[in-house]
Order: structure tokens, then C-alpha cells, then sequence
């Protein structure tokens, strides 16, 4: 993509890999301790930015207290 001039974009940070609804629908809650979010979600954004594949991402929807207690949506 990005030799043919198209920027790719890594979606959504840090993921959705906890949630039970759509955030299309309803606004998903990740309850997942930090370690899991770290280890099932983070990882392919990690190996995706530093190979250099993926210059850019979006975030998530989605709230997660164990990363921002605040209770804020990601986004």
C-alpha cells in the first residue's frame, strides 16, 4: 500500500479484542485487566509500527477503565 501511495491505517486502537457489543450500536466496555489488554490487543499495533507497515492508527470506541480510569471513551 504504502509503495502505491495509499497510507495505511492500523484499526482500532488498542482494540477490540475484549468487547461484547458493536460500537456501532452501543458504547463497548472492556473490563479486561491492563496485562490482557497489553498481551491480546496492543501487540499487533506494536509489531505493525515498529516494521514500519503501518504508519498510522485509529482508536477504538470503546471505554477502558483498567487503561484510563476516568471511564472516558478512548476516542
Amino acid at each position: 500500500m504504502l509503495r502505491g501511495g495509499a497510507v495505511p491505517v492500523g484499526k482500532h486502537f488498542p482494540g477490540h479484542g475484549g468487547t461484547q457489543v458493536d460500537s456501532h450500536d452501543a458504547l463497548p466496555v472492556v473490563r479486561d485487566p491492563a496485562r490482557t489488554i497489553e498481551v491480546r490487543d496492543l501487540v499487533p499495533f506494536a509489531a505493525a509500527l515498529a516494521a514500519r507497515v503501518c504508519p498510522a492508527v485509529m482508536t477504538a470506541h470503546v471505554v477502558y477503565p483498567a487503561l484510563d480510569p476516568s471511564g472516558r471513551i478512548a476516542t
